[in-house]
């Protein structure tokens, strides 16, 4: 799976460009962030692309890095 399929998944949910979202940039600074968000997040995470996240892990799920350390741990390959 190439990064951008992350970027795009993720840039959908927050309503905001893909250019938002950076590998270090929170998603608590983008402007529709909240917790219904981030369930919203969990959800298409795991629908459109098959990164599972728990309700223990979306605490740690700050940036973009935090979602391709998870899919990594999954034995999903993330490409640049």
């Amino acid at each position: 799976m190439k990064k951008q399929n992350v970027i795009e998944c993720i840039a959908e949910v927050f309503e905001t460009e893909d250019e938002e979202i950076a590998s270090n940039s929170l998603f608590q600074e983008l402007e529709i962030f909240d917790s219904v968000v981030m369930l919203a997040l969990m959800v298409a995470l795991d629908d459109e692309l098959g990164i599972k996240v728990s309700h223990e892990m979306l605490p740690k799920l700050t940036k973009l890095d935090d979602v391709i350390e998870i899919a990594n741990k999954q034995g999903l390959e993330i490409e640049e």
